[in-house]
């Protein structure tokens, strides 16, 4: 009888862990995923900076000098 017993709950323990295991492998594959992403589409200090004259955030002489000092 406890042996039954000890048998269906290692049971659930192995599938439980096979679970976490599956998860953890898909959350990490997600995550270097995105993480490449983030590199190739981020916005570049020029992309940022053409945005923040865009919005008016800066002037066109601000915008010129900040320009210059990234390229």
């Amino acid at each position: 009888m406890m042996g039954t017993c000890w048998y269906q709950g290692g049971s659930l323990v192995m599938i439980v862990f096979w679970i976490l295991v599956i998860v953890g492998i898909i959350f990490i594959s997600k995550w270097s995923i995105d993480r490449g992403k983030g590199k190739s589409e981020g916005d570049s200090a020029l992309e940022i900076l053409k945005k923040r004259y865009a919005k008016g955030e800066i002037s066109k002489t601000e915008y010129e000098e900040k320009k210059k000092d990234i390229l």
